[in-house]
């Protein structure tokens, strides 16, 4: 794959928010944290990623369940233009009876952006488990937000179709900052009804407590109610 895509980091790794839908955490939801602190991101996805950049990635052809991939970005060749980015990533789908599952894993490395630099590194694992109507997402990451500060992100979910228009999720995200003492936590509540062929609506409620730790910035604690509806043709 050439061109202006999210490197493989991304596409083999889920997390709770895509039980969601569009209104999950890493998507249309407000920045629940400061942005003059540490925290850069709202799920356990890999945070340092390759997304809509151009890249090159090359995933292997699924083997006995196992999909391999690679992603590299040149960030090109000027003096301090050295922060390349290289991603790995792996994904094994397994079954057992009625049980079905893919175990996840990805890193990301970026070097410094200057001769002399410290690199930078991400990484992110989870698992994901269905069965019948049930499914649930548990995964974790890490993130150097640069070399002495690091950030650990957690979440878990799980989703149930009640029926054949309705799927009602629930989801928790923690999110710490290794140093300064941020945090953020955020539970979220999600129905996704079919209305027609074509046509879904998403009911989602937030519930988040931001503590600003050391960084200076601002705590806050609240909750967001969207509602969104979404076709396909």
């Amino acid at each position: 794959q050439l061109g202006n895509k999210d490197g493989v980091g991304e596409q083999l790794t889920p997390t709770a928010s895509d039980l969601i839908g569009p209104d999950g955490t890493d998507d249309n939801a407000p920045q629940f944290y400061s942005s003059t602190g540490s925290l850069g991101t709202q799920q356990a996805s890999l945070i340092n990623t390759i997304g809509d950049e151009n890249n090159i990635t090359y995933i292997l052809p699924t083997m006995g369940g196992l999909t391999v991939g690679a992603s590299y970005k040149d960030a090109g060749d000027g003096a301090a233009d050295n922060a390349d980015e290289t991603e790995v990533a792996a994904q094994y789908e397994f079954e057992s009876g009625v049980i079905k599952g893919s175990l996840h894993y990805a890193s990301n490395n970026i070097s410094g952006a200057s001769a002399g630099d410290g690199s930078t590194n991400s990484s992110a694992m989870g698992i994901t488990i269905s069965s019948g109507p049930v499914e649930f997402i548990f995964a974790s990451a890490e993130d150097d937000q640069s070399t002495t500060i690091k950030t650990e992100a957690n979440d878990y979910g799980i989703s149930y179709q009640v029926n054949d228009a309705l799927i009602i999720a629930v989801t928790g995200t923690e999110i710490t900052e290794s140093t300064g003492g941020e945090s953020l936590d955020v539970t979220s509540v999600a129905l996704n009804y079919n209305i027609t062929s074509g046509l879904d609506a998403y009911l989602t409620y937030h519930d988040y407590d931001y503590k600003a730790g050391t960084s200076g910035a601002t705590s806050d604690d609240g909750s967001v109610t969207a509602i969104t509806l979404a076709t396909t043709f």
